[in-house]
């Protein structure tokens, strides 16, 4: 999956510049990488990926036709969550 000025990003990276970031940066690749975790876990299991992230949900569904993805906060996904919980254990509706 390649992200959206991935090309200019790579050019930035291969000249001689000293580049400066935030403490912060840390926090934001370690949370990169638990979402891939849980994206993971979901497409290795077959499994639906619940999650609160409006725009991890969206590129998730726009960019992954095999994960099934479920925002939190998107119409009809309590209810659906309802259903799961009530139905046979280990099935999704």
């Amino acid at each position: 999956m390649t992200e959206p000025l991935s090309d200019d990003a790579r050019c930035l990276l291969s000249h001689r510049i000293d580049l400066h970031a935030p403490d912060i940066l840390l926090a934001e690749f370690a949370n990169t990488i638990y979402d891939c975790l849980y994206l993971a876990c979901a497409e290795a299991a077959a499994a639906v990926l619940v999650t609160a992230d409006r725009r991890f949900a969206r590129k998730i569904a726009e960019q992954s036709s095999n994960i099934d993805v479920r925002y939190l906060g998107e119409a009809g996904t309590a209810e659906w969550i309802e259903a799961a919980a009530t139905g046979p254990r280990g099935r999704t509706p």
